[in-house]
C-alpha cells in the first residue's frame, strides 16, 4: 500500500509543478506583459544614454570651438557712446527735417495749399464787386505760395545744418582704427530711416484701426 502511494504523490507533485510553468494562452496581454515591459525599459535606457552623449558632444565642441568665430557682435566704446547718442538724435531730426522739406515741395509742384497757410481776410469794405473778391482771392493764393516758399527755404538751410553738425560729430569719433566700432556705429544711423518710417507706418495702421473701429 504504501509502495504504491509513493510514485503516485510523485506524479501528483510533478503534475502542479508543471501547472504552475504553463503560460496562459487564453490572455494574451498577461502572456506578453513582462516581456514588453522589459523591451520598453531596453529602448528607453537606450533613447536616453544617446541623448546623454549628444549633449556630452555639444558641450565638447562648445568648449573646444575656435574663440575668434565666436567672437561677440562689435560694440561702442565708452569714449564714443556719448558722440554716438547725439549723431543719433540728429539724424532723427535730419529726417523729420527732410519729410517737411519733401512735403513742402510737394506742394510747390502740385500748387497745394496746406489748410495751415491759407489766409482767411475778410476785406473791411462797404461794398464789394465780383471782380474785387477774384483778385482778393489771387492774393490770397499768391501770399500762400509766398509762405509755402518761405518755409521750404527753411527747412532746406536747416538740412544743411544739421549735415554740418553730424560731419563735425564724427570728425570726434575715438578709436578710428577700429574697423568694426566704426561700422558698427554707421549701420545703426544708416538704419535710422528705415526705422522711423515703420515707425510711422505702425502708426498710421493704429490710427485706420481705431478710426474703423468707431465707424462700426
Amino acid at each position: 500500500m504504501a509502495t504504491n502511494s509513493i510514485p503516485k504523490l510523485k506524479e501528483s507533485i510533478n503534475q502542479k509543478v508543471s501547472e504552475s510553468l504553463k503560460v496562459d494562452i487564453s490572455n494574451p496581454k498577461k502572456r506578453f506583459r513582462n516581456s514588453s515591459q522589459s523591451d520598453t525599459d531596453i529602448e528607453y535606457s537606450e533613447t536616453t544614454n544617446k541623448s546623454q552623449q549628444e549633449i556630452a558632444g555639444k558641450e565638447t565642441a562648445i568648449a573646444t570651438s575656435d574663440p575668434v568665430e565666436s567672437s561677440e557682435k562689435p560694440k561702442i566704446s565708452e569714449e564714443n557712446v556719448a558722440i554716438f547718442r547725439t549723431l543719433r538724435k540728429l539724424h532723427i531730426k535730419l529726417q523729420r527735417t527732410k519729410s517737411h522739406a519733401a512735403y513742402l515741395h510737394k506742394c510747390q509742384q502740385q500748387d497745394l495749399i496746406p489748410k495751415t497757410l491759407r489766409a482767411k481776410i475778410i476785406p473791411q469794405i462797404p461794398d464789394s464787386n465780383a471782380l474785387f473778391l477774384l483778385k482778393w482771392e489771387e492774393a490770397h493764393l499768391n501770399f500762400s505760395r509766398s509762405l509755402i516758399r518761405l518755409l521750404y527755404e527753411y527747412w532746406n538751410t536747416r538740412i544743411n545744418t544739421i549735415n554740418t553738425q553730424i560731419l563735425d560729430l564724427k570728425s570726434q569719433l575715438k578709436n578710428k582704427e577700429n574697423t568694426n566700432e566704426m561700422e558698427h556705429i554707421n549701420d545703426l544711423l544708416t538704419a535710422i530711416p528705415n526705422f522711423m518710417k515703420k515707425k510711422e507706418a505702425d502708426k498710421e495702421s493704429t490710427k485706420a484701426f481705431k478710426d474703423n473701429k468707431k465707424s462700426q
